[in-house]
Formats: structure tokens, sequence, C-alpha cells
């Protein structure tokens, strides 16, 4: 596998589950768990993205 473009995670069993329903279920045709999760992953990040537009960062020092 190139490591320069996947890495791999860790999730516990609970997130696992979610995450192969909704790869599953969610789409008109079974995704790949990889796919389903950075579909969600490119959303979280859009929304987070466009509600911090405005130059304040709400991470903690």
């Amino acid at each position: 596998m190139d490591t320069d473009k996947f890495k791999s995670i860790a999730l516990n069993m609970d997130t696992y589950q979610k995450l192969r329903e909704l790869s599953d279920k969610q789409f008109e045709m079974p995704q790949s768990m990889a796919k389903t999760a950075a579909y969600y992953i490119q959303l979280a990040h859009k929304d987070f993205s466009e509600k911090n537009k405005n130059g304040k960062s709400r991470a903690k020092a």
C-alpha cells in the first residue's frame, strides 16, 4: 500500500458497526467502508470550514 496516499485508523466496535450500516444502507448501492468514511469526513469538514470562515478558530490552546 502506498503510505503517501493511504493511512489506516482504528475504530471502536460501536463506530465500526455504524459505519458498516451506513455503507450498506445509506446509498443507492452499497459503498466501501473507506468511501463511506471519506464521504462523511469531507461533509463534516466542509461544514466545519463554513462555520469558521470568519477567521476565528474554535480550537483550544
